[in-house]
């Protein structure tokens, strides 16, 4: 059995006095990943739970599935570089419009600059995670937190319209 992920479900009380001021029905959900692939496995399900009670289809989970295990393997590999000895914690935002996630680790601040998948026609095993995120998410952002520590990757995927919003 693969290694377990922490997942909560968050009820910011400054959140949600916005949230049920403005009549929205938004959800929020953090999970903590460990550092390593085996984790991966564990993560997956969880996000597919989120993502079905946003009412998104197994098709649009599955695309969304994707970009965010490359995103993780790509914080696993390149930022902490094989080192679990800090986690990923991933963020998720169920809005009417549009699923916000958000993914921190607190790895050496990377050059965004470097940030790019390779060319499409170097065609060899590995290297496509990025493409494949720029690809099946809507918004793509790499920042840095608050605290100055690590790297964040905001992305953003929006409602289709033949969605069901969630109620």
């Amino acid at each position: 059995m693969g290694e377990r992920t922490d997942t909560t479900w968050v009820r910011d009380a400054a959140r949600q006095t916005m949230i049920n001021n403005g009549h929205d029905n938004r959800l929020y959900r953090e999970i903590t990943i460990p550092a390593r692939a085996a984790a991966l496995a564990d993560m997956r399900r969880r996000v597919g739970e989120a993502l079905s009670d946003a009412r998104l289809s197994a098709e649009e989970t599955e695309a969304i599935v994707i970009a965010l295990n490359e995103a993780c393997m790509n914080v696993i590999q390149h930022a902490y570089k094989g080192d679990s000895a800090n986690p990923i914690k991933l963020s998720i935002e169920c809005a009417p419009d549009a699923v916000h996630f958000e993914l921190l680790d607190r790895a050496a601040p990377i050059d965004r600059s470097r940030v790019h998948g390779r060319p499409l026609a170097d065609v060899r095993p590995g290297g496509l995670g990025v493409n494949f995120i720029r690809e099946l998410m809507d918004e793509v952002a790499y920042t840095y937190p608050a605290d100055g520590v690590g790297n964040c990757l905001r992305m953003t995927w929006r409602r289709r319209a033949t969605e069901h919003p969630q109620r």
